[in-house]
């Protein structure tokens, strides 16, 4: 008897054990599955940072608008407006080859090269400049901000001579120019008070900021600028725009009614004009500094000279090289058009 009950007890202290041992199991069970859930998400959200955040940051690439002209192998990138460009960030390519540095300089200001401020290149080489390509290069990423085409001559063109007027008198003698004129000198130059630029509106979204006051031209409109006494600034513009017009104490006149004589140009923007008339004159003073005038592809002067010189009727180049003064700083910079010219 005493055997049996040891043995039922027995039998019952393992049926105990065994319910306790599952019990256990089964509460250590759902911990191990939360433990295994907050794990996984905390790994998924470790790969989702990782995928967000820690990529690559993308190069942001400048925007600017440029207008390219020439004349001969000189070109001008004139920045109009959009971002700076950092020293060092950017190259010019002329017929698909990178200028050196060397022949690459800014005119109008200091870099970073921004709006209102001119590249001037001159082209290694013989070969005619046929593209140009204003290209942003950094270490992650190269794209082309700008670029123009120049096609080549359809005929034959001949070179003009200048010819002297014969004169008694000492007075300077005219020489007719066709096509254009570079002028660089370490000169104060100016434009002689009175010229004016007149042309007709035609293209829409034109605009004239004179004085306090902005002018929306319409297609049809006639505009004259007249030079007053503060005869240093800067002008800008291509066969088919105008976008600096920079001095003060200018007239204003639009469709022959006049709107002030001495009042500053702040802006300008002519979205297509024709009918273009100039008696605009660059007077050069004679004294002796280092100059460079190019006439119609023939060097005139190329080292230190004393001529008067005088650039008169300035317009766009016939060839599409655009007109582009600058006498701002003491020195004088022109390349464009004209009627005429006299040195003396």
């Amino acid at each position: 008897m005493v055997e049996s009950m040891k043995k039922k007890n027995s039998e019952c202290r393992q049926r105990t054990d065994l319910m306790i041992e599952r019990e256990r199991e089964s509460g250590i069970s759902p911990i191990i599955a939360e433990i295994l859930m907050v794990a996984l998400i905390l790994l998924a959200a470790g790969i989702a940072y990782v995928s967000i955040f820690q990529l690559p940051s993308l190069e942001k690439i400048p925007m600017v608008a440029v207008d390219i002209t020439k004349d001969g192998n000189l070109v001008t990138l004139y920045h109009k407006n959009g971002d700076s460009l950092e020293q060092g960030t950017f190259y010019v390519a002329v017929n698909g080859n990178r200028v050196p540095d060397g022949n690459v300089s800014l005119v109008g200001g200091a870099y970073p090269y921004s709006p209102g401020e001119r590249l001037v290149v001159n082209s290694p080489g013989g070969n005619p400049v046929r593209e140009v390509k204003l290209v942003y290069a950094v270490p992650s990423v190269s794209v082309v901000l700008a670029s123009a085409f120049f096609p080549g001559p359809t005929g034959n063109t001949t070179p003009l001579i200048p010819t002297p007027t014969p004169t008694p008198t000492p007075t300077p003698t005219p020489h007719i120019s066709q096509n254009s004129i570079t002028l660089n000198t370490d000169r104060q130059g100016d434009l002689v008070t009175g010229g004016y630029m007149q042309f007709r509106v035609t293209g829409l979204y034109s605009i004239i900021t004179y004085s306090q006051n902005t002018y929306n031209l319409n297609q049809g409109d006639t505009v004259r600028i007249t030079i007053g006494n503060d005869k240093k600034g800067s002008i800008y513009a291509t066969s088919g725009s105008i976008s600096d017009f920079s001095f003060n104490n200018v007239g204003l006149s639009i469709n022959g009614v006049s709107t002030g004589s001495s009042g500053n140009l702040k802006s300008i923007w002519i979205n297509g004009y024709d009918n273009y008339a100039s008696t605009l004159t660059l007077d050069v003073p004679s004294h002796k500094a280092w100059t460079s005038l190019i006439v119609d592809g023939t060097t005139l002067i190329n080292g230190d000279s004393s001529s008067h010189i005088q650039i008169i009727n300035l317009k766009p180049s016939s060839s599409g090289g655009g007109m582009n003064l600058d006498t701002k700083a003491g020195s004088t910079y022109y390349i464009g058009g004209a009627s005429s010219y006299s040195m003396t």
